[in-house]
């Protein structure tokens, strides 16, 4: 099952709020109900989904609204390769990941913990609801948009960036490249669109 979700623009706090944990945790729930639906096929058969493919499309991380770039003289349109560009992205960051630690365990949970169960099938198409569910994989992928483009440049330290970032959410992304802009620039999250 692939899940399109964008425009979250999660916040350091310091230009505006951010969305509700409470929110990513109704998120969560649906998403449940929303792999049992999809377990149930065309044919009116049953059969477990084998696992959800969550993209996070563009402005999840909004590093481009912060305050922190009127603080000093730097600003987003800047070198990006400066030492004081990519430490003030790299501050921004990690204030985005700390404001929002709570939200992003439910993504977390959902990437690393087997948080979605759906009943298993049995040989004739029907739920199993009294046997052991079955646990549907959840993959995260991101991708940058506008306001998080700053995740995508090349050079080290993007790269420590990117893995900070990829660990604290439980991306699946590839920390030893750029997350995409584009679906046809990344493999993995191309596979995940053509099988679903």
């Amino acid at each position: 099952m692939l899940v399109i979700v964008s425009d979250l623009h999660l916040t350091d706090s310091t230009s505006g709020s951010t969305i509700h944990p409470g929110a990513f945790q109704i998120f969560a729930d649906r998403l449940c109900e929303m792999s049992e639906r999809a377990s149930w096929r065309a044919d009116g058969r049953y059969q477990p989904i084998d696992g959800v493919e969550l993209v996070l499309l563009g402005d999840v991380l909004d590093i481009i609204r912060s305050s922190q770039w009127l603080a000093g003289s730097t600003r987003p349109w800047d070198d990006p390769h400066t030492p004081e560009v990519t430490e003030t992205v790299s501050s921004i960051v990690d204030g985005i990941l700390a404001n929002n630690d709570a939200a992003l365990s439910v993504l977390r949970a959902l990437a690393s913990e087997g948080a979605i169960s759906v009943p298993a099938g049995d040989s004739r198409g029907r739920p199993l609801y009294e046997s052991d569910a079955h646990t549907v994989p959840v993959r995260l992928h991101y991708m940058v948009g506008n306001h998080d483009w700053h995740l995508h440049l090349p050079g080290t330290a993007y790269d420590m960036i990117r893995q900070r970032v990829a660990q604290h959410m439980g991306l699946a992304n590839r920390i030893d490249m750029p997350p995409p802009h584009d679906p046809y620039a990344n493999g993995p999250l191309l596979d995940a669109q053509s099988s679903h």
